[in-house]
């Protein structure tokens, strides 16, 4: 007696051998060539995501530091303080940066303010007193006098001597007897 499945008709065994080979390779091809182009656009997108991520990340940073230097400069900081206040505020978002914000900072890090520069000169002043300021003109360091430059001259230095007038290094002498 022939194998003899009961539960397979004679229709499936047509629809069976329809379906398989050539057609079956080709749904497949098809199918990796889908696949394929699906993860090279996935792999493109994901690259993108990720160059637009990092410019997201810089442009915050930068809108951050410059509402920070901006405030620090509203309120007569050191604009240079606001690297600081970036550094040890990392999470605050840029609308948070206020002026109120700043101050606190400023005031827990003793970082000065005109105010208080003022208020301290008005200390300083009060204690210290009357300092007489000096009169008078300078010593200039570096001149040559008359007789430098004849020294100058007997030891036959011409160069050193042209080079000290048009420096203007030599100290001309008032003449006593003109009035």
């Amino acid at each position: 007696m022939p194998d003899y499945d009961p539960f397979v008709s004679d229709e499936d065994e047509d629809e069976g051998e329809k379906t398989t080979g050539k057609e079956d390779n080709k749904s497949f091809q098809e199918l990796r060539k889908a696949y394929n182009r699906i993860s090279k656009e996935k792999k493109d997108s994901d690259k993108e995501l990720e160059e637009l991520r990092t410019f997201r990340t810089t442009v915050v940073e930068e809108k951050k530091e410059a509402a920070a230097k901006a405030v620090f400069v509203e309120l007569g900081l050191n604009p240079q303080h606001a690297k600081l206040f970036k550094a040890l505020n990392p999470g605050l978002e840029a609308e948070l940066v206020s002026a109120e914000t700043v101050a606190e900072f400023a005031k827990e890090y003793g970082l000065l303010t005109p105010d208080s520069e003022l208020e301290e000169d008005d200390e300083k002043t009060a204690s210290r007193g009357f300092t007489p300021a000096p009169t008078g003109s300078p010593v200039q360091t570096g001149q040559f006098t008359l007789e430098d430059i004849n020294k100058m001259l007997k030891a036959g230095d011409y160069e050193a001597v042209n080079k000290a007038y048009k420096s203007g290094r030599v100290q001309k002498q008032d003449r006593p007897w003109k009035t």
